[in-house]
């Protein structure tokens, strides 16, 4: 997938599925899919899906997570973020804060959802 820099307005492509899944590298039940591999390819955002991979593998029980990732200040190429994780009913399970962050976009968002061997990490409109 050769792709120069993230578009936001880009996502839309991503609906109803995947085409292909990809399996984490340092978490084996961990899958994701095009739309995902398109932010972490064109946003250099491989940081961002191993900080939800690495949390999502320890969360025992839970069949969906939501991740987001919010950008304090988008005047600046480098800001402080958030990113936190909800069980989809508003019950906040992780917040982490970053300092410096040159996130994808001011907000994303991602779904991981439980399946037979593990969780798959994707965009809300691939679902």
């Amino acid at each position: 997938m050769a792709i120069k820099t993230f578009d936001p307005a880009a996502l839309e492509q991503f609906r109803g599925g995947t085409d292909h899944w990809y399996s984490h590298l340092m978490y084996s039940n961990i899958t994701y899919t095009d739309g995902v591999m398109y932010v972490m390819k064109s946003a250099n955002a491989e940081w961002l899906i191993d900080e939800i991979a690495r949390y999502t593998s320890k969360m025992f029980g839970r069949t969906f997570l939501e991740w987001k990732l919010v950008r304090e200040d988008n005047s600046k190429p480098i800001s402080s973020a958030t990113l936190t994780c909800d069980d989809g009913d508003g019950n906040y399970l992780k917040t982490i804060k970053y300092t410096h962050n040159d996130g994808p976009a001011a907000e994303i968002t991602f779904w991981c959802e439980r399946r037979k061997s593990g969780f798959v990490i994707l965009l809300p409109t691939e679902h």
